[in-house]
């Protein structure tokens, strides 16, 4: 990369938003699993919802759902 094109794009990296770079990393375990289902599964946002479905893909989901597995 030629030293102008370095200088142009760290000029378009500065125009983004500072929350654009940003990572969050998580880790949860089963208890704090449970109560984010049982409080977030009907909630209105779509993202909640899906994050509930994709909880239920997880391998012992019934010790979070309190299902028996048949159901999902």
């Amino acid at each position: 990369m030629r030293k102008h094109e370095k200088r142009d794009w760290w000029q378009v990296i500065q125009l983004l938003p500072s929350s654009y770079n940003q990572h969050a990393t998580v880790q949860l375990n089963y208890a704090v699993l449970r109560n984010m289902y049982h409080a977030r599964k009907n909630h209105p946002l779509d993202e909640w919802r899906d994050f509930c479905r994709w909880i239920e893909t997880l391998p012992y989901s019934e010790l979070i759902t309190g299902g028996n597995g048949d159901e999902m």
